[in-house]
């Protein structure tokens, strides 16, 4: 595929599937980043650009450095938007943009819809869905990321023979041993630190005999999450859209109920939610666009909810 079939073969029908309204005022196509300079998409947030997309042909080599810089010098340079996303429709990589930030640590995560697992890509893929822009769960997700690679480098840094910092402090703790010893007995202890669980990650929690593993061969259902005893219907549903507030009811049977019409499926009540706003039916991702109270009072996506139940059973 040329660059443009990329776009609206694949690119343009996920922007729609992650809530961006892409014909509306969501999304500005050929987006001015100046000086003559322009990027596919800009996905806006009040009105404000928020993430800039920019699209290669299908088949690209995302990884070469000419287009990461493309992608990050319109973000932050010339848009101080926070957020870029570089895609060939099929691989998709998120950046965060910001300068305090070096180069090598600005990839957030990344996926391949034709290869990676179902839960995998969409769960990378709804970071930048519009209502977790908007609520900023991205944000979240990106602190936490950048918090524990930050520590996780420092600690494999300590156990390098260039710094004896952790090796100095277990000597303190037992000054009978050798720093060599010490750093022999690491070794044998097979002492590693694991990359934090991030959207980024392959790694999957070992079960124990309190879980269970959840087969990705089947799609997680409202109904499981209410059998799992994580959503206890009836259970108010809610959504800040477009600056208003809709609500809805998840009954027992695990319909959803809006405005006294019951639906089978969050995405077809988010719809029907969204066109009382807008005017129009909408493609809506209804496990984005419903929230719900969690039990600190912060609300929680069902998506969140849905892909803690996935990692964790």
């Amino acid at each position: 595929m040329v660059e443009e079939e990329t776009k609206s073969k694949l690119i343009t029908p996920i922007l729609r599937a992650l809530g961006w309204d892409v014909e509306g005022d969501d999304v500005a196509q050929e987006y001015s980043a100046g000086k003559g300079n322009r990027v596919d998409y800009s996905l806006k947030v009040s009105q404000l650009p928020a993430l800039f997309l920019e699209a290669k042909p299908l088949g690209w080599k995302l990884d070469e450095d000419k287009g990461i810089d493309q992608v990050l010098f319109y973000a932050w340079k010339k848009g101080k938007v926070k957020w870029a996303v570089l895609t060939d429709g099929d691989q998709y990589r998120l950046y965060y943009t910001g300068p305090e930030v070096n180069h090598e640590d600005r990839l957030f995560c990344e996926t391949q819809i034709s290869k990676d697992e179902t839960v995998k890509a969409a769960s990378v893929l709804a970071l930048f869905s519009r209502q977790n822009m908007q609520d900023k769960n991205i944000e979240t997700s990106w602190n936490s990321h950048y918090v524990d690679q930050q520590v996780r480098k420092a600690l494999l840094d300590m156990l390098t023979h260039s710094d004896k910092s952790l090796i100095n402090i277990i000597h303190k703790r037992v000054p009978a041993m050798k720093p060599k010893e010490i750093a022999e007995a690491i070794m044998r202890l097979g002492v590693r630190i694991d990359p934090p669980l991030s959207p980024n990650s392959t790694a999957t929690p070992t079960p124990t005999p309190k879980t269970k593993k959840l087969h990705h061969d089947r799609r997680v259902s409202l109904a499981d999450l209410i059998a799992a005893g994580l959503l206890k219907a009836p259970l108010r549903l809610f959504s800040r859209y477009k600056k208003q507030m809709l609500e809805a009811k998840l009954l027992p049977t695990g319909e959803v109920e809006f405005q006294n019409q019951r639906y089978t499926s969050l995405s077809a009540a988010g719809a029907a939610a969204s066109k009382t706003i807008t005017g129009r039916k909408m493609s809506t991702d209804g496990w984005v666009f419903w929230q719900v109270q969690g039990d600190d009072g912060k609300p929680r996506t069902l998506w969140q909810v849905r892909d803690a139940y996935a990692k964790h059973g």
